[in-house]
């Protein structure tokens, strides 16, 4: 079952980018992609402070999505604005995919055999078929989609005691406030549920209001 969940979610990212393609090819965006790209575009070229002409505003003052400077290294890889399209459709699958494996390691500990099979099976479907994630990835590009998959990852490490779940805190609140909301949200979670990760829980929580108390006043 998780070799086919990776075989339909890999289908589902290919799907996604044709997609992508398609709106990229018959102009089917909206001004806020214009933003992006704009800002994508001016601080691969070394504009490091660029001014959004759309909004009219500087750019990280549209809620100080700092992963844009890291992401416009990608232009020199690919210089086409279709690129950022395909970002936020790896971030979501991303995202789908961690929840999947996930899944999978969940429901192999607390019920193996048959039922983990069935389960995994079930959320495999579920997430293939979440229509809301065709929408997330159409018409605009968002942070947030990148975001999702770093909190996704953030949350599974967390979950398995891994040292290394701090470094996703760091990508994840680049994607600016909303994000922030993620991580509050999270660590509120681990307060709720787990006593012994209590502590993290507080600072977790403690680290997304002040990136988004930080983000609103400035």
């Amino acid at each position: 079952v998780r070799r086919i969940g990776v075989e339909v979610l890999g289908l589902k990212l290919i799907a996604f980018g044709v997609w992508s393609a398609l709106l990229y090819r018959h102009f089917s965006l909206t001004p806020d992609f214009a933003q992006y790209q704009q800002a994508w575009f001016l601080i691969a070229h070394g504009h490091l402070n660029p001014y959004d002409t759309v909004g009219n505003f500087t750019f990280w003052q549209n809620h100080a999505e700092f992963i844009m400077w890291p992401l416009a290294l990608l232009y020199w890889v690919f210089p086409h604005g279709v690129l950022l399209l395909w970002l936020q459709d790896a971030g979501v699958v991303g995202a789908e995919l961690v929840a999947f494996l996930w899944l999978c390691e969940i429901a192999q500990r607390y019920r193996p055999g048959p039922d983990a099979r069935w389960l995994a099976g079930a959320g495999l479907l579920l997430l293939a078929i979440n229509p809301w994630s065709w929408w997330a990835v159409s018409f605009d590009f968002h942070a947030e989609c990148l975001a999702v998959l770093f909190i996704a990852l953030l949350a599974w490490d967390l979950a398995n005691g891994r040292r290394r779940a701090w470094v996703w805190v760091v990508p994840l609140l680049a994607c600016g406030d909303v994000a922030g909301t993620y991580v509050f949200g999270l660590g509120l979670g681990l307060l709720i549920a787990s006593r012994g990760a209590r502590r993290r829980g507080a600072v977790m929580a403690c680290l997304g209001v002040a990136a988004v108390l930080l983000i609103s006043a400035i």
